[in-house]
């Protein structure tokens, strides 16, 4: 099984025994954002810069990342996962490297339990760190994006682990 254009969804897919997990980098492949197919102008428009962050398990605006990096410099290079990308070029290899490093740590593990007990810790972790965001800065990261990156994949890994009895 391949699929495509997953991103961060790639990992339910792989820890469900896809051979290969693609990337998106547009946003509308990211998550299903009717909104990026609408052209509200004909005038040209550059696209929102987004930046990848693995410890929130999300791909987040540009100027979200610049806020948490102002907020705590060291905390979000741990949150992103290496350094603030300089540029739209070197925010799609940082998001390429992240999303291949994660899928690449999900392959490593050969049982389904151990990867639905990764996938667990990998969300786990990313709600810590929204409730520090939060505790910082509430409403930095808005309940919906936080929803649509890691509690409604949550939920998809939980009814996966029970329909596989995987506990």
């Amino acid at each position: 099984m391949i699929v495509q254009n997953a991103d961060f969804l790639g990992l339910l897919a792989a820890a469900a025994g896809a051979d290969t997990v693609g990337s998106g980098w547009d946003r509308s492949m990211k998550v299903f954002d009717a909104s990026s197919y609408q052209v509200a102008s004909p005038a040209p428009r550059r696209p929102a810069s987004y930046v990848t962050q693995r410890g929130l398990a999300a791909i987040l605006k540009r100027s979200i990342a610049d806020d948490i990096q102002r907020l705590d410099p060291g905390r979000a290079q741990e949150l992103r996962g290496g350094p603030m990308p300089s540029d739209d070029a070197h925010q799609r290899v940082h998001h390429l490297r992240v999303i291949r490093d994660l899928v690449s740590e999900v392959y490593r593990i050969r049982g389904q339990e151990e990867s639905v007990s990764l996938l667990r810790a990998i969300y786990g972790d990313a709600l810590e760190n929204y409730a520090w965001l939060d505790s910082q800065v509430p409403g930095l990261v808005s309940t919906s994006e936080r929803d649509a990156w890691v509690n409604y994949p949550l939920m998809a890994l939980e009814e996966y682990a029970k329909v596989e009895g995987i506990w």
